[in-house]
């Protein structure tokens, strides 16, 4: 569950008459007849000229719910049901702050016919995981509740409307389940509040001030969470949550009929208690000049955002909206590309910045612009930032400019299109659910590229241009800086800047000339010596006389959608241990180097309107091309990733980006103790391995282009090559493009020499007990175990056994550290056991809680494991955390993205086809005696790895004593600051 903040989100209305058609057809309604109704009484395409995707039924039951419900049959098998409720904090009074969240929370929390406790479990048993399938979000003007069923069985889907129901009014709220429940908001919100939270709330207040909006946070205040009532909540909960504000969603591989007979027969007794209550007043944005505040506190990046408010237009989605947003958007866009080129020359004053319009129902328009600064260079970014935006303003942007975004545009949009007949359930609930939300009729997305094609004629630069100006007639605007440091001169040096940057004359823009992909040729096409099926899996194994291999699987879960890895030897294996950061610093520093012969912008230029990409990624290993692109231009993916290989630039300028963006990431991961336990544990379960380590400022900037390409030059001149093709696309086509690419490069690849010792990674021999620090509230703190496991293909089975038991640990922590004690908002439980690394494993489990309750924890999770070890536990343990994970792999075995991973190693090490093979048939037959079995020699607390972060304040205080058995110590370097640890027993 959580809570979320979105930038199309609020309601003003007034209560009025209800829709009551089944299926209304677009302007049906006359706007007239609408502008007096709350947006929730009405679809989006009422009224509207826009056709609505004529596959979703839409209709409205006598009480006033809604409901949508659309078949679609990928993933095969699958239910998305979303249950929108049209209220949010902005909803809330006074004394109610926080508790349209923390009512969210409550829905799990007991009801008529559910039991306190009972919510999560059912599902479990039924393979729906918490967080994973089971959600629920809560936002200013809204309240989702989400379920994703991996079976479309009968009885599921009448367990998912039955809960639905039981949300709607007939939620116990026991006030003992309140108070229990109070701990578990509490944690969710000390978890949330970092440094940037709070100069976001900040910010969010001066944005809004004089509007409701101002002081209607979701999570609420801790006093109103603290003193939570079923009264309160009750009152809320009776107002607010009636069949008139309901939304309710539908989509997967089920008859729409039957489906819509299931609801008319659940939700139609559900009726509204009293006469339906008026949302309150909104207010509306402020008229006033310059307004300059600032935000300053330890860990915070330096950023700048300057902010033009108008009142709300709240205009209805039709064609000639859409057509005038066109215009807007393809205006921002080029803007937004002219300030990429800008932080990628030379050394400005700003990593990154952009400029966004936004729309707020009943709030605001804005146009924002905001820019990362470089540490000390807020007011050098805040000017550039100025400046740039008001030479679109001033000169425009051009014909040239507005050709190359509507090429993306239509690109894109093309994209959607071809892809259309095989959107998943999931995107498509999601996507129906916020098309109400904000308003915008959910169409077909072939109906959206027809509509372009209509009107991209009239998108001009001089029609643009237009917009632009349109747009900056706004209140303000609101400028503010954070910064982990003393603004000198304060918010009078922030306005004098600001008014200074506005007296800069500025030049109209030079065009550019865009440049031609000239990376088409590689030579001889390769010749094809081997292939072989591997019939049970639909998977293609092709070998090229040069030694590159290929692998292809055709689906056709993703309509005209196919995934490219390239993968060659390397990863940590070449990492060298006296470059700590590295594996930070290369990925982005290569891709960001561009080609000899193309910067990284020219290459945008070169490519655009076509869809290729490509990533560079880090595995143990292997380093990995990824790309997702489409069968016209998978040839073209292709070159990209060849020229990649062969021609790579190794320019700095990404390198010096990333380094100047680290002075302030890792500040931050002193922050929080969420943050420094990430920060710590990679390196330390491995025994200290530098190349895992989070490195200090000053290691990162020591490392140089130099040390990129000595670590991936070598593989990508000599290493093997393997590559594999997932999705719409035919074994001959992808062999074909591969054979004039990667298939034409020399034959001389042997196998990358691995450094001496390289595979040598173990978890620590002994146990410890460690404390670390974090420079956050006091009221944060959290506690943490790792035990050592072992590597996956010396057993897999075993492995999948250890999965198994970490997921009954986690399903026991949330019952007994979440539920029962309320002491964590989301215990946490993992396991990695490696393909690479011999004999290397392990398994995790932590919780933030607060500091006096991290023995708890501690407590809490020995019995847990007491527990286990004994066998002192019901199958129906087994099957919660065994259902979920059997549901989710049946299911992600219906995408492109699983099988892409499944197969990308399957030639060089054809071990990984029999673990895809064996998979599902180990987890199923795992039994109590198994589970028992391995968690008495691997839940081992003599050789578990214990960390407590704590405080500043309270680590100075003498640790309680614990279960782990080491008198271990450690030297703790945080930043400079060299901290003894004290033992812990």
């Amino acid at each position: 569950m959580c809570f979320g903040v979105g930038k199309v989100f609020w309601l003003i209305c007034v209560a009025g008459l209800l829709a009551s058609c089944a299926q209304p057809e677009p302007g049906l309604v006359a706007q007239g007849a609408l502008a007096d109704r709350p947006d929730y009484s009405f679809w989006p395409h009422e009224g509207s000229d826009l056709r609505p995707d004529p596959a979703v039924k839409y209709g409205v039951l006598a009480n006033g719910m809604r409901f949508a419900i659309m078949r679609n049959v990928q993933p095969a098998g699958a239910v998305s049901l979303r249950f929108r409720i049209a209220s949010g904090s902005l909803q809330e009074t006074g004394q109610q702050r926080g508790l349209a969240h923390f009512l969210e929370h409550m829905a799990f929390n007991g009801s008529t016919n559910v039991p306190e406790g009972e919510f999560v479990k059912l599902l479990q048993r039924k393979g729906l995981a918490f967080g994973a399938h089971t959600n629920a979000s809560t936002s200013s003007n809204e309240t989702v509740y989400m379920l994703e069923l991996p079976k479309n069985e009968a009885d599921l889907i009448d367990t998912g409307l039955m809960l639905f129901r039981e949300i709607g009014d007939r939620l116990t709220l026991d006030q003992k389940a309140i108070d229990r429940e109070k701990g578990v908001v509490l944690s969710e919100q000390r978890s949330r509040n970092t440094p940037e939270y709070r100069a976001f709330e900040a910010q969010w207040r001066v944005w809004y001030e004089g509007q409701r909006l101002a002081e209607r946070m979701p999570i609420g205040t801790t006093e109103t969470i603290k003193g939570a009532t079923r009264e309160l909540i009750a009152d809320y909960y009776r107002r607010f949550y009636r069949p008139e504000r309901t939304l309710l969603v539908a989509t997967g591989d089920f008859d729409v009929a039957e489906i819509e007979a299931k609801i008319r027969a659940k939700f139609s007794d559900w009726k509204g208690e009293g006469e339906p209550s008026r949302d309150p007043e909104m207010g509306l944005p402020k008229a006033r000049e310059l307004v300059v505040k600032s935000h300053v506190e330890a860990n915070l990046p330096e950023e700048v955002s300057v902010i033009w408010f108008r009142p709300p237009t709240d205009l209805p989605d039709t064609a000639a909206n859409r057509e005038r947003n066109a215009k807007r958007e393809l205006a921002i866009s080029v803007i937004n590309r002219r300030l990429g080129r800008i932080a990628r020359e030379g050394k400005p004053a700003f990593v990154s910045a952009g400029v966004s319009w936004s729309e707020s129902r009943g709030v605001s328009n804005t146009l924002s612009l905001s820019a990362d600064a470089r540490p000390g260079q807020w007011r050098a970014a805040m000017q550039a930032g100025e400046q740039e935006l008001r030479r679109a303003v001033e000169h425009g942007v051009l014909e040239a400019e507005m050709a190359r975004e509507i090429a993306e545009w239509r690109a894109g949009l093309t994209d959607s299109a071809a892809t259309a007949s095989t959107r998943t359930t999931s995107e498509l609930a999601g996507g129906i659910v916020s098309g109400f939300e904000s308003r915008h009729v959910f169409s077909h997305p072939a109906d959206q590229l027809a509509r372009f094609e209509k009107y991209a004629s009239g998108l001009t630069a001089a029609a643009a241009n237009e917009e632009l100006r349109d747009i900056m007639q706004g209140y303000g605007p609101v400028a503010f800086v954070t910064s982990g440091q003393k603004i000198e001169g304060g918010e009078a040096a922030i306005a004098s800047a600001y008014e200074s940057s506005r007296k800069v004359a500025v030049a109209a823009p030079a065009s550019q000339a865009a440049k031609v992909f000239p990376y088409t040729e590689f030579g001889k096409s390769g010749e094809v010596v081997e292939r072989r099926e591997v019939a049970d899996m639909g998977v293609s194994l092709i070998g090229f006389k040069n030694g590159v291999k290929l692998n292809v699987k055709q689906t056709e879960y993703e309509k005209d959608t196919v995934y490219v890895s390239i993968r060659f030897g390397g990863g940590f294996l070449q990492l060298p241990a006296s470059k700590v950061g590295m594996y930070w610093a290369l990925p982005f520093s290569f891709t960001e180097g561009g080609l000899k012969r193309l910067t990284t912008d020219e290459l945008e230029e070169a490519l655009a309107g076509r869809i290729v990409s490509t990533d560079l990624d880090l595995d143990d290993d292997a380093f990995e091309f990824d790309g997702r692109t489409n069968q016209r231009d998978l040839l073209l993916q292709l070159q990209l990733m060849a020229a990649y290989a062969t021609d790579p630039a190794y320019r700095g300028l990404g390198l010096e980006r990333l380094q100047v963006a680290a002075e302030s990431y890792i500040k931050q991961m002193s922050s929080s103790p969420g943050r420094v336990l990430s920060r710590e544990t990679s390196s330390l379960l491995r025994s200290g391995d530098k190349r895992w380590a989070f490195p200090t400022l000053e290691q990162m900037k020591s490392i140089t282009m130099r040390d990129v390409e000595a670590v991936v030059g070598p593989a990508l001149r000599a290493a093997p090559i393997e590559i594999s093709i997932v999705g719409d696309i035919s074994a001959e086509a992808a062999t074909a493009a591969v054979a004039s690419t990667f298939g034409a490069f020399p034959a001389a690849r042997g196998k990358l020499k691995v450094p001496v010792g390289a595979r040598d990674v173990r978890f620590p021999k002994r146990g410890q007990s460690l404390k670390f620090v974090h420079d956050g509230q006091a009221d944060q703190a959290l506690g943490y175990v790792a035990w050592p496991g072992p590597d996956f293909y010396s057993d897999p089975r075993r492995a999948r056994t250890l999965s198994l038991l970490r997921e009954m640990l986690k399903v026991r922590l949330t019952d007994e550290f979440r539920e029962a004690q309320g002491a964590t908002y989301s215990p946490s439980a993992g396991s990695s056991f490696s393909s690479v690394y011999p004999d290397f494993g392990y398994i995790i489990a932590s919780a933030e809680t607060k500091p006096e309750l991290v023995a708890g924890f501690y407590k809490t999770l020995d019995q847990v494991v007491e527990e286990l070890k004994s066998g002192a536990y019901s199958d129906d343990l087994i099957n919660r955390a065994r259902a979920p994970i059997v549901k989710s792999i049946e299911k992600s075995r219906q995408t492109n993205g699983y099988w892409a991973g499944a197969i990308n190693d399957a030639q060089s090490d054809p071990r990984a086809l029999d673990a895809v093979r064996s998979q599902l048939s180990d987890l199923q037959s795992i039994t109590k005696a198994d589970l028992v079995a391995a968690a008495k020699i691997y839940l081992d607390v003599k050789r578990r790895i214990e960390i407590r972060v704590l405080p500043k304040a309270q680590a100075l205080l003498r640790p309680e004593r614990n279960s782990a058995k080491s008198s271990a110590s450690l030297g703790i370097q945080l930043f400079g600051e060299v901290t003894a640890a004290a033992p812990l027993h």
